[in-house]
């Protein structure tokens, strides 16, 4: 898929689950419906700067013929997982069904924001080969 190694690909797992479960610790009580929309809405814009250095980082590192596909690891590994473990806590434990997706559209927004970045940081690193 992505011609990265099994290790790396557990490593990118475990990686994604760790941030969920720090951002869910942080997000206690009410996963951040305790706070206000325009608070929730300036944490979620300060949150993309560091997603995007990180990003561009670990990506930056890759060899061109390689970013492509580490940029596609990390998008799945930091969305995936995510929808999935907020699916079983919004959706299921919470009772909210699919309507969790817009009533905490921060969780949303954090399933898009991963590929819109990094994919295009993968294909400009990989376009740095043939240049």
């Amino acid at each position: 898929m992505t011609g990265l190694k099994p290790k790396t690909h557990a490593q990118l797992l475990v990686s994604g689950v760790l941030t969920w479960a720090g951002f869910f610790v942080v997000g206690l009580p009410d996963y951040y419906q305790q706070y206000s929309t325009l608070l929730v809405a300036i944490g979620t814009a300060l949150l993309v700067p560091p997603t995007f250095w990180l990003g561009w980082r670990i990506i930056g590192r890759q060899k061109p013929e390689r970013a492509l596909g580490m940029a596609i690891a990390l998008s799945f590994y930091f969305t995936v997982p995510f929808a999935l473990l907020d699916t079983l806590w919004c959706g299921v434990h919470l009772g909210h069904g699919h309507r969790y997706l817009v009533q905490y559209w921060y969780l949303t927004v954090f399933y898009v924001i991963p590929w819109a970045l990094y994919v295009p940081m993968g294909l400009k690193r990989q376009s740095a080969k043939s240049a």
